[in-house]
């Protein structure tokens, strides 16, 4: 009787051993594997959802030409945006906008003071301005925070000079709001730092000619 009660006993263990758990799906011995190697980042994302490789995925907007991101890199609608693709569009120029409290005399400060000239660009409440290679717009908004309460986030570009000490020269015999004067730096490159009127800086820098 001992005997047959403790065969009886494995018997049921076994038989709950094999029935599905009641707390999720049973899972299938044939169903199929998915092995890691075989992910292709390349494959393009063309319904707008991301890979569930991206914690908090947002929906792409289609205007943008971007469809999702495949866990490495964005993609487009027609393929993954790498270096071949990239190839097909570049940027060409560009400039930078500040907001400004007086326009007028923003513009006189950067024609006047830093030798800028006014490009042949009308606008109202605007000033399109350049020097050589760099280029500014410079929107009037009297009622906005000065840049000068704005700490660090004030300094909105960094020139590479040639000529250097010559331009520190020439801005500071016309009253420029020189920051520091000429000094090298360890990086390698002599610098100097320049203010304008609503508080916006400007840091200027040449390459060290070593001997």
């Amino acid at each position: 009787m001992r005997r047959n009660g403790a065969r009886m006993r494995r018997e049921k263990r076994s038989m709950r051993r094999k029935e599905p758990s009641s707390f999720g799906p049973s899972v299938s011995s044939t169903a199929p594997s998915v092995s890691v190697s075989s992910w292709d980042p390349s494959v393009s994302f063309r319904s707008g959802c991301v890979s569930s490789r991206s914690r908090n995925p947002e929906p792409f907007s289609p205007e943008s030409g971007v469809s999702g991101y495949d866990g490495t890199r964005l993609v487009a609608a027609d393929g993954p945006l790498d270096g071949k693709r990239g190839s097909m569009a570049r940027i060409v120029d560009s400039r930078c906008v500040l907001a400004v409290r007086d326009l007028e005399a923003s513009t006189r400060y950067y024609v006047e003071v830093l030798g800028f000239q006014r490009d042949p660009i009308e606008a109202e409440g605007w000033s399109f301005l350049s020097r050589d290679a760099f280029k500014v717009m410079l929107g009037e908004c009297p009622d906005e925070k000065p840049a000068s309460e704005l700490g660090n986030h004030s300094y909105f570009v960094y020139l590479i000079v040639d000529g250097l000490d010559e331009y520190h020269r020439e801005v500071a015999a016309r009253g420029a709001l020189v920051l520091s004067k000429p000094a090298d730096k360890p990086w390698g490159l002599r610098e100097f730092a320049l203010g304008t009127p609503d508080g916006h800086r400007i840091t200027c820098g040449e390459p060290i000619q070593r001997a």
